[in-house]
């Protein structure tokens, strides 16, 4: 009776969390601004705790604080270039009316893109 309870409960909760995810997947405009809130805070969170705990006795903290966010930068970058791809699949015919948060989603994806060509130029003169 008991595990049945359970049971029931987690399939509850695994469905109640899969339609939020399903909602933040199938809505362009809120994915496009957590991928690039989830960016930003990636990118100021690697670099305050380098600046904070480098060199301090939480040496363990800058390590793997370091090492999660800039997976977390990596991969909305990933989910940057993917994204407009995702809307155009799932919106059909009507991706046109999400084109300003297609470009919003892939402003991770240019900085990135533009940065990069910018530190290679400089290399090579």
């Amino acid at each position: 009776m008991v595990e049945l309870l359970f049971e029931n409960r987690w399939a509850i909760l695994k469905t109640g969390v899969m339609n939020k995810i399903s909602r933040l997947i199938n809505n362009p405009k809120i994915s496009a601004i957590t991928i690039c809130v989830l960016c930003l805070a990636g990118m100021l969170s690697t670099k305050y705790i380098e600046i904070l705990f480098r060199f301090s006795e939480y040496r363990w903290f800058y390590q793997y604080g370091s090492l999660f966010s800039k997976g977390m930068v990596l991969l909305m970058f990933g989910c940057s270039m993917f994204h407009p791809i995702l809307v155009v699949s799932t919106k059909g015919k009507e991706w046109r009316k999400y084109w300003i948060w297609m470009l919003i989603a892939f402003i991770p994806f240019l900085y990135f893109t533009i940065s990069m060509t910018f530190a290679m130029s400089r290399t090579i003169e």
